[in-house]
């Protein structure tokens, strides 16, 4: 079985990650079975029309990138520790863009039989309003999607 766990900076992806490897769903003898997946958002410009127009230059846009990718670089490294630990084999996978369509283009793009992704814990009308990784993944990806819920501390603390 090919397990995909999407995460991100989030406690929740972490718990997400954790409990996958707690319960079995992925055991040390199976290689490559549990790929790790960081998407990293595109890089969101902003200008406010205050006067003159002014654009970020190209060093600074670059250096936000480098600092981004290495941000995702040190998240994933922590991740491959945590398997290691645990004696698990694992893949992991940087990509920019929408985490909503990566997800379910990287699930049909690698054959991945389940994808677990942590639940923010939003209530309905936040997830109304600004939409949900998870919600879209349990409706679009094509296999099943396991949600794992927070903590009752985690959701106190949010």
């Amino acid at each position: 079985m090919k397990i995909l766990v999407a995460v991100d900076e989030s406690e929740e992806s972490m718990h997400a990650l954790m409990w996958t490897i707690d319960h079995h769903l992925v055991s040390a003898n199976e290689i490559d079975s549990l790929v790790v997946l960081h998407v990293q958002k595109p890089l969101e410009l902003y200008a406010y029309p205050i006067g003159p127009a002014v654009y970020a230059s190209a060093v600074v846009i670059d250096s936000v990138k480098k600092a981004q990718q290495q941000d995702s670089e040190e998240l994933l490294i922590r991740v491959k520790e945590i398997c290691r630990n645990k004696r698990i084999e694992s893949h992991t996978v940087i990509i920019d863009g929408d985490p909503k369509e990566i997800i379910c283009q990287t699930i049909d793009q690698m054959n991945i039989d389940l994808v677990v992704l942590g639940s923010r814990g939003q209530g309905m009308i936040k997830r109304a309003l600004l939409g949900s990784v998870s919600d879209y993944c349990a409706h679009h990806a094509n296999c099943p999607v396991l949600i794992v819920r927070p903590r009752k501390e985690q959701e106190q603390r949010s």
